[in-house]
């Protein structure tokens, strides 16, 4: 059964917040400490692991992955402590534990990079504190997946785009952001350019800006059936010629963007196509496709008629997946995933429609 964080309302009951499962790392002399924060998480419905560190060296030397709830006891070398918990890893979420709550050395603390302050007698505004602070390392734990992915992908898609004939860009917002060699080729971009920051727009004749400004407007609103489009290139970058431009929604940088390729000359290279096609649509870790993709193919499939039977639909989830979260890390984590999407993708390989 998945663990839900709770939040306080205003009758001072905890409302369901959203699944979560961190580490909390508390450092402070009194093992007693660490237990009563424990015995808060589990009042408020956290699953959380709570591990005590005698004094800042213990937790600084422990092998952990970091992005965690590190709740440190007032003493006097607090500021040096909060820095040192920090420089383990930015995403930590430091809380101060003290005897007594003051408005003034809460705002001191504050400013050395803590997060908040809590008292073990004020056991509504702990769990309040909390709850929130859960809420904030699991926030950040999401945002470092997103971005290992997003990396993953963006690395994944630029080897792709270099090995591929085809002319290929990455445009945002109508402005290039991201080109292979070839495009770099086809306009005739001098060694000290790699065609990035111009406007897409300055690349096609004016007869065809009006066909590639509605076409860029299209793919962005998920309405481009991604038909080739014929344009002339402007003079201003080389010879002008007539070329094919197949346009696709894309991701750059964690941002939307819009995938322009112009097909090469010579003979298609299909492996390349079919590498960059999953490049852009698959998920990089599990080779599953994107939600968005997913959706799109999904929905086309709905409007289809059946020959017999019935459709189905099938939502899987890994049991006891905080227990793999809590063995192995977040980041680790993400390859027991990729693995498990592979186990899966063989086990009904034969029944395979769009995953």
């Amino acid at each position: 059964m998945a663990h839900r964080a709770y939040r306080p309302s205003d009758n001072g009951n905890f409302a369901l917040a959203h699944p979560i499962s961190i580490d909390v790392d508390v450092i402070s002399p009194i093992q007693e400490d660490c237990e009563a924060l424990n015995r808060a998480l589990r009042e408020c419905h956290i699953a959380a692991r709570c591990t005590w560190h005698p004094q800042v060296a213990d937790y600084c030397s422990a092998d952990l992955d970091g992005g965690a709830l590190v709740v440190i006891r007032e003493n006097e070398t607090i500021g040096t402590d909060i820095e040192r918990v920090k420089e383990k890893s930015v995403d930590n979420v430091v809380l101060i534990l003290s005897e007594a709550f003051d408005e003034r050395v809460a705002g001191e603390f504050m400013q050395l990079g803590a997060a908040d302050v809590v008292t073990l007698g004020q056991t509504l505004r702990l769990k309040s504190t909390l709850a929130r602070s859960v809420d904030r390392v699991s926030l950040n734990q999401r945002v470092a997946l997103d971005r290992t992915a997003a990396v993953k992908t963006q690395q994944h898609i630029a080897s792709l785009m270099e090995n591929t004939a085809d002319a290929i860009a990455l445009v945002q917002e109508g402005i290039v952001a991201e080109t292979n060699k070839a495009w770099q080729t086809l306009f005739k971009l001098d060694d000290d350019s790699d065609g990035t920051a111009i406007p897409v727009m300055d690349l096609v004749h004016a007869d065809s800006q009006a066909t590639i400004k509605g076409a860029l407007v299209a793919v962005a609103k998920n309405k481009w059936t991604d038909a080739p489009l014929d344009v002339k290139t402007s003079e201003q970058y080389g010879e002008s010629k007539e070329v094919q431009m197949v346009l696709q929604a894309a991701t750059f940088d964690g941002e939307p963007a819009v995938r322009i390729a112009i097909k090469a000359e010579e003979k298609e290279d299909k492996r390349s196509t079919s590498l960059m096609r999953d490049a852009i649509t698959k998920d990089q870790s599990t080779f599953l496709y994107h939600r968005q993709h997913f959706l799109k193919l999904m929905t086309h499939r709905l409007k289809q008629p059946i020959e017999s039977g019935m459709r189905l639909l099938a939502w899987i989830r890994i049991d006891d997946f905080k227990r793999v979260r809590d063995d192995l890390g977040v980041i680790r984590s993400e390859d027991a995933i990729a693995e498990y999407a592979e186990l899966l993708r063989k086990r009904i390989e034969k029944y395979r429609r769009t995953i």
